[in-house]
């Protein structure tokens, strides 16, 4: 399940680790909110979800984390990010992909308008410590009249219940040490 992904040996601080995959479930509700009100068939699609793996990066990306302007990444980030990117690529990232597609549905036609607006999240949030984005997604049409694509969402309840599920394990694990 989900503990090779986030396992509890990775980061010491166990809170920090609570944190991500909080910040992750809040993203992918955000992203299955949006698939609520799309009526369209996916034939593949998956989630990206990316966390930072070094723990005392993922504290500094966490604690920097703030509300964005509505012109985008202030330009102090931009350098500090542009100065980290090297490093960045160095280190090891936790990466899962998720299968949120049993969908059925046609390759019939691929809408531009469709695919940057399922891409693009609308959170206003800097946050370097993890991220979740809609990839693999070519096949996916619009479906006026048929509703949203019940498999899709199948797919990311499946996907919130695990993450759920582990952050109850971490959260169990936590407070084991305590009363220990």
């Amino acid at each position: 399940g989900m503990a090779k992904f986030f396992p509890a040996a990775s980061i010491r601080d166990r809170g920090l680790l609570l944190a991500v995959i909080d910040g992750i479930i809040g993203e992918v509700q955000e992203i299955k909110e949006i698939f609520e009100k799309v009526e369209m068939r996916m034939v593949g699609g998956s989630l990206l979800i990316v966390w930072e793996g070094d723990e005392e990066a993922l504290r500094a990306s966490l604690s920097a984390t703030e509300e964005l302007p509505e012109g985008g990444l202030p330009a102090k980030h931009k350098a500090e990010a542009a100065a980290a990117a090297p490093a960045a690529a160095e280190r090891a990232l936790k990466e899962v992909e998720v299968e949120v597609s049993g969908g059925k549905g046609g390759a019939e036609e691929e809408s531009a308008e469709t695919s940057s607006s399922l891409s693009t999240s609308s959170s206003k949030k800097l946050s370097l410590g993890y991220a979740v984005k809609m990839i693999d997604f070519a096949h996916t049409r619009l479906a006026p009249g048929e509703g949203p694509d019940k498999g899709v969402l199948l797919g990311m309840e499946t996907t919130l219940r695990l993450l759920e599920g582990r952050k109850a394990e971490l959260a169990a694990v936590a407070e084991d040490a305590e009363a220990a």
